[in-house]
């Protein structure tokens, strides 16, 4: 009846002529289930009067992967604000996370600034005619990329970069380190 009970109100506005979707969380005490649903009224001549169309799909899956995701974020988070460097995860050269610490040497106040950015427009390449991601790629182990943060709010003072590739849900990404030379 839980279910019935969380779908009753999108039913009635159906029934009212409207489109409506939600998302329901179920749990049974053992397993928790979720569903991303819509409702829809039947116009149609063919169906009798107060017919609706009810899709759902499972979201179950994609609500422990983004558990998982948000778990494992977190995890990082903590770590990457004791560690005293500034570290900034990459995908395909965007900005997926970064720690308080890299904010500020890349001249920023706010990590929202710099979420989504592409590293390129942020550290300028040391090697003339090449970007930034090839140079950092292109390090043998232990080694550093000196850089200059592009932003004007950035002090003047050169970055040592390293580079080291991560596992992104089944997908490659990077991990960089950003300190003070």
């Amino acid at each position: 009846t839980a279910f019935y009970d969380a779908l009753s109100p999108h039913y009635n506005r159906a029934l009212n002529g409207e489109n409506t979707e939600g998302e329901i969380v179920l749990n049974d005490g053992i397993h928790d289930s979720s569903f991303h649903f819509s409702v829809s009224p039947l116009t149609s001549s063919e169906w009798p009067e107060g017919a609706v169309i009810f899709h759902a799909a499972d979201t179950s899956e994609r609500q422990v992967l983004t558990s998982a995701l948000e778990s494992s974020e977190s995890r990082f988070t903590n770590l990457c604000q004791l560690v005293g460097e500034g570290c900034c995860v990459l995908d395909d050269g965007i900005i997926l996370s970064a720690n308080s610490h890299a904010v500020n040497l890349l001249g920023f106040d706010n990590l929202n600034e710099i979420l989504g950015e592409d590293i390129e427009n942020l550290l300028a390449s040391p090697i003339k005619g090449q970007s930034l991601v090839a140079s950092l790629t292109s390090l043998a182990s232990g080694q550093q990329l000196v850089c200059q943060a592009s932003n004007g709010n950035a002090d003047s003072k050169p970055l040592n970069i390293s580079y080291g590739s991560v596992s992104l849900l089944g997908g490659s990404g990077a991990l960089i380190t950003l300190s003070r030379t």
